[in-house]
């Protein structure tokens, strides 16, 4: 057995850091809604960054699609479109309850519950492995990690009235709406594991890409390119 480096865990870190705090800057939005501003980030980020990355770090894009085959290509976008719906849930619930609990909620219970996913996809025999039963265990120390992360966040995130305009009509925080904050961000938390599915799905497209000449560690990109962008039409049409 090969030892593990640290610079896959570094990554993951690095990684995690930047992902959650991408939204920070929204708590700074004073004069737009919550949808106004979330189309504009859905289209940047999710529509249009996934290509720019893929055309320069992908050769031959074009015809990777076409070799890898029309079903894997369509399973692909279709699946990423439904992960797309985890990301409307996730700006409705930073509308709803705030930056802090919506983000610990969801990372949290996204990366538990993708974990889990992707081994049972992979191999379900080792769900009760001493592997899988360790990677359990991990994943039950982060909920209970994620629950004081949102305590926390319930604490000091400032109610929504205090950086959003009452002219817009927003309701003062109540219990309702902390439930379905909540709610929503749970629910785009179990959501969001569906992109491990665009990505296994997309296997194909990767040996594609690699098969063109891409580098193995950015051959992925051929496959965010189309899941990512396919998610971003939720936002967009909402």
């Amino acid at each position: 057995m090969q030892p593990i480096g640290i610079g896959g865990p570094a990554l993951s870190l690095l990684a995690g850091g930047i992902g959650g705090s991408t939204l920070a800057p929204a708590k700074r939005i004073k004069n737009w809604a919550w949808e106004n501003w979330w189309l504009v980030f859905a289209i940047c980020a999710y529509l249009c960054s996934p290509w720019i990355v893929a055309a320069f770090s992908i050769p031959h894009l074009s015809s990777v699609y076409r070799l890898a085959g029309h079903k894997v290509t369509l399973e692909t976008l279709f699946i990423g479109m439904a992960w797309g719906f985890a990301v409307v849930l996730a700006g409705k619930a930073l509308d709803l309850v705030g930056y802090s609990i919506s983000t610990a909620l969801l990372y949290g219970s996204s990366v538990a519950l993708g974990s889990l996913g992707a081994l049972f996809l992979i191999d379900r025999s080792k769900l009760f492995s001493s592997a899988g039963l360790t990677l359990l265990a991990w994943d039950l120390l982060l909920l209970v990690g994620v629950g004081f992360c949102a305590q926390a966040g319930r604490l000091r995130e400032p109610p929504p009235e205090k950086f959003r305009p009452a002219y817009f009509g927003q309701p003062a925080p109540t219990p309702a709406r902390t439930r379905l904050g909540i709610f929503c961000s749970l629910l785009a938390g179990v959501l969001a594991t569906l992109f491990n599915i665009v990505l296994a799905n997309g296997e194909p497209i990767r040996h594609q890409a690699i098969a063109l000449g891409a580098d193995p560690n950015l051959a992925a990109n051929a496959i965010w390119s189309l899941g990512v962008s396919a998610g971003s039409l939720p936002s967009i049409v909402w």
